[in-house]
């Protein structure tokens, strides 16, 4: 004989399935509103992409022509660049087309205060971290420590054996400069105006310009007082940062003054080295670079391939 289910026992397996249904659609409202945040999520962070692209290519065309024009730039011009980046980049004081920022401290390079600081690739990074791009994982390929005062003292030898060991072995240590003024006109080129010293990054306001519209040019007071083959060294520098920057897919502006042709072999060599840690590819744009502009030595103008080139510079 079979049980019946009484009245009682039914409604109480129909609660049970209520809650269970309840709970059942209580999972796939969650699994909704979830689908739904990373919708959001990964719309937001695709709109956050595209507004940041746009401001980078206002700021960008803004720079270039900032980048050519024949009157001095002005602070309100130089400070909307940077604010169209960087929109809480902080300014702590601006003097003589010279402009200081309160910055972070890089990962990968020492902390040093002023009247210390550094020049070079540490600067030029700590600017590139100001200006919006993310440089937690990159470091300079060396340190070159300054420093602002008069005379030399025990700690500059201490700091050079520390941070700069490979130069300090050739004799050469932190370099020193009476003004911050001193140091940014003996520059090479507009891109090198910048120094960091602790939480503090200064620079020029053509430096600014010609970082963000990735414009290669000399100092013109510092390069007019060159000899040839400073020149020719210099020139082959600006090459390589020029090539750098085409290699990492930006728009770049080589400007470079009438040089002696060819360049030196070993000003070649030298700065070839240094892009080959980019790798191959990188390389070959420096040497056809080079090339394009008649600045190979004849007896490697005619070499195809990247090996063959080094080999015949370094006959």
């Amino acid at each position: 004989m079979s049980k019946v289910k009484s009245k009682h026992s039914l409604l109480k397996d129909l609660a049970v399935i209520r809650e269970l249904a309840a709970k059942y659609q209580e999972r796939k409202q969650i699994k909704f509103i979830r689908e739904e945040s990373f919708f959001f999520k990964k719309q937001t962070k695709k709109f956050s992409n595209k507004k940041k692209k746009a401001e980078y290519e206002e700021a960008f065309q803004l720079a270039k022509e900032l980048s050519e024009k024949k009157t001095p730039l002005q602070l309100e011009e130089v400070k909307l660049l940077v604010y169209l980046l960087n929109e809480d980049a902080e300014i702590l004081w601006t003097r003589d087309s010279i402009i200081a920022f309160n910055t972070t401290v890089l990962p990968k390079v020492p902390h040093l205060e002023w009247p210390y600081g550094y020049k070079g690739g540490a600067a030029r990074l700590a600017l590139l971290g100001l200006l919006g791009e993310d440089v937690s994982k990159r470091k300079p390929r060396d340190l070159d420590i300054v420093r602002v005062g008069k005379g030399r003292i025990a700690r500059d030898k201490k700091l050079a054996r520390k941070y700069m060991a490979k130069d300090s072995a050739f004799g050469w240590g932190v370099e020193v400069f009476s003004s911050l003024s001193q140091y940014m006109r003996t520059r090479d080129l507009t891109i090198n105006e910048v120094m960091l010293s602790g939480y503090k990054l200064c620079c020029s306001f053509k430096c600014i310009v010609d970082t963000v519209s990735s414009t290669l040019r000399p100092s013109e007071q510092f390069f007019s007082q060159l000899t040839d083959k400073q020149k020719s060294k210099i020139a082959a520098k600006m090459i390589r940062f020029y090539s750098e920057a085409v290699f990492d897919g930006k728009d770049a502006t080589l400007l470079l003054p009438p040089v002696p042709k060819p360049l030196p072999p070993f000003d070649i060599v030298l700065q070839l080295d240094k892009i080959l840690e980019r790798g191959t590819k990188a390389g070959e744009l420096f040497i056809e670079t080079c090339r394009s502009m008649n600045l190979l030595p004849k007896n490697a103008d005619k070499d195809t391939s990247l090996g063959d080139v080094v080999n015949t510079l370094l006959e």
